[in-house]
């Protein structure tokens, strides 16, 4: 009866008619039980998720960007090195002015070693890859 209440393949069924211990019987009975309530309830865990996630939201995130605490530190008179583009790459300064900050970035102003010319750059946590403290050793 607990095998045709678990809907169990003919195997377990055999094993269960062969099987005199009813202790053991009913063992097997609850692994199949078990097996299958923990494949319906993630089932049913997933749909509750997709079905609360639009198709834009489903895609893969990972989190929110956040600008870094040392950037934070950051104040006139503080080295950096920002990544200008392919052609130059990095570039080697000096903080100019205090950042400030305007909404969900900093505002920078570095005046470059290589040219002496001072620009006001944003410091994204999208972007904060291309900024690095100091005198990295690695940079030119």
């Amino acid at each position: 009866l607990t095998a045709e209440m678990a809907d169990a393949n003919n195997e377990i069924r055999t094993k269960c008619l062969a099987t005199t211990d009813g202790v053991e019987r009913l063992r097997m009975i609850l692994r199949l039980a078990e097996d299958r309530i923990n494949k319906v309830a993630a089932q049913r865990l997933t749909e509750q998720i997709t079905e609360e996630v639009s198709a834009d939201e489903r895609d893969l995130t990972v989190g929110k960007a956040a600008i870094p605490r040392w950037a934070y530190q950051i104040k006139k008179g503080t080295r950096v090195s920002y990544f200008w583009n392919e052609a130059e790459g990095w570039c080697k300064g000096y903080v100019a002015e205090d950042p400030v900050k305007i909404g969900d970035e900093l505002i920078i102003a570095v005046t470059f070693d290589d040219d002496g010319s001072t620009h006001k750059l944003p410091f994204l946590a999208e972007e904060k890859v291309r900024w690095r403290p100091g005198d990295m050793k690695d940079m030119k």
